[in-house]
């Protein structure tokens, strides 16, 4: 057995490297030339262990000299690389995997150092006419794809918002729901946005390297493209809108998307829903109706005149008590985002609150309250624009 320890060197070379450490250790040129017919009795084959196997060297002089061979000798005559599928095309220029090289009677097997990564590409050429003593460049190859081990999936889409069956046609932005942390990289390419007749549409959400995902990584935001969704701009007069009203779509997250431990889906995930009528009117929270707490373990519920949009109004109304101290809570959305409910993390205390609205909450459309997604202003133009204060009173039993 021989270990390898040296850098490769290119099949280009094989022909000097080899023969020259072959008159070192007494030629082969003596031995009369093997002869190669057309159904070579040698194969080359790699084993579900990437173990790589040579079999039919039957030759009793080549095989007495190669029982001498060093391991750089057979690594020039047996050349063995593993790449990324995903990134490198060809092997060739790659360097030779670290391994041992041992004769088991007509047999030559390469046994990898470490054990290659699930996923590589294990490719092995072999120089059958250099073996056979003659000078040209034919070679046996073969492949193999080294499997990912079975694990159970676990990871799977628990919903897509806005959740409602009609959206308006001009939504900007869905929201993906994971159970788990995801992988950042290999979830986008498995999404589609598909027409009523199952066909992909192309360029329908802004490209973004990694994707937009919060802080756990179990949410994904997708961005309608933009220029697409507003009127009159270069986008939306070349390729159209990318929903138009009384159409139907699905949105489909395939399951070869992988969780942060390099898993599958459970299964592929399909929302289905039809665009109907585009929504221009600014949010106003002024028209939102407040139910308060009639006891002290009850939620504020809130309900809106239109749905704004679910992941904005989970984390920017603000409920404060007295002196304007913020009241430390969660907040619970409906599924379309028309109601949500406010829950504090200790008791309401009888008094008189505020529920307070910035002004950058949106809707489904984008439009801000006081301000439409299709209007146009510059950073100079745009007021900072005062949040909306709604009042409420605790009356509790007693109070």
């Amino acid at each position: 057995m021989w270990s390898e320890t040296r850098p490769g060197r290119s099949l280009e070379a094989l022909a000097g490297a080899l023969f020259c450490s072959i008159l070192a250790v007494g030629s082969l040129a003596s031995v009369p030339e093997l002869q190669l017919q057309g159904d070579m009795p040698i194969e080359l084959r790699i084993e579900n262990d990437a173990t790589v196997v040579v079999s039919g060297l039957g030759d009793d002089a080549r095989l007495r000299q190669a029982a001498r061979f060093t391991a750089g000798d057979w690594r020039d005559l047996l050349h063995v690389v593993a790449r990324d599928p995903n990134r490198t095309a060809e092997g060739a220029d790659l360097p030779p995997l670290l391994g041992s090289y041992s004769l088991d009677g007509s047999n030559l097997r390469f046994k990898p150092r470490f054990s290659p990564t699930p996923g590589l590409v294990i490719e092995a050429s072999f120089a059958i006419e250099r073996w056979a003593g003659r000078s040209d460049s034919r070679v046996l190859t073969a492949s193999y794809l080294v499997p990912r081990p079975e694990v159970e999936r676990t990871a799977q889409v628990e919903a897509i918002y806005p959740a409602t069956q009609t959206v308006p046609a001009n939504l900007l932005r869905f929201y993906v729901h994971f159970s788990a942390a995801m992988s950042a990289r290999h979830v986008l390419p498995q999404i589609e946005l598909l027409d009523g007749g199952g066909n992909a549409i192309e360029t329908a959400f802004v490209e973004v390297e990694g994707g937009l995902w919060d802080p756990s990584r179990s949410r994904l935001t997708l961005f309608i493209h933009a220029g697409r969704v507003k009127r009159g701009v270069g986008p939306n007069q070349a390729l159209g809108p990318v929903l138009e009203e009384g159409k139907n779509y699905t949105l489909r997250v395939g399951e070869q998307a992988l969780d942060a431990h390099g898993r599958h889906l459970v299964e592929t995930y399909e929302h289905r829903f039809t665009a109907g009528p585009e929504d221009h009117v600014s949010p106003s929270p002024v028209s939102w109706t407040l139910e308060p707490p009639r006891s002290s373990d009850e939620p504020l519920r809130v309900s809106l005149v239109e749905p704004a949009d679910v992941a904005l109004l989970q984390r920017m109304p603000a409920v404060l008590g007295d002196a304007g101290r913020p009241v430390a809570g969660r907040i619970d959305v409906s599924k379309d985002g028309s109601s949500f409910a406010f829950l504090p993390e200790g008791a309401w205390e009888p008094g008189n609150y505020e529920l307070w609205v910035p002004a950058a909450l949106e809707d489904p459309s984008g439009n801000r309250i006081g301000r439409k997604f299709e209007e146009t202003r510059s950073s100079t133009e745009v007021p900072q624009e005062p949040p909306t204060v709604l009042g409420f009173q605790v009356l509790l039993s007693g109070g």
